[in-house]
């Protein structure tokens, strides 16, 4: 789990120096940095064998973006 976390942890920050790179709208990243977690806690979840539905949540999330 160890070598998962840090493998995420390198690829969102070079996915956020991507983005900042290339000048993205911040609603862009915004909804890149959430949906980026929420899967990251899902996974983790899915190892710890717990129960968690993001749907709710990234519906919530996309109509307050407005996409």
């Amino acid at each position: 789990m160890i070598g998962f976390i840090l493998l995420f942890v390198i690829a969102f920050a070079g996915a956020i120096l991507f983005f900042v790179s290339r000048k993205k709208p911040m609603k862009e990243v915004s909804v890149f940095v959430v949906l980026s977690l929420l899967s990251f806690m899902l996974w983790i979840d899915i190892m710890l064998d717990h129960t968690f539905n993001p749907n709710k949540l990234i519906g919530w999330m996309l109509d307050w973006v407005g996409l």
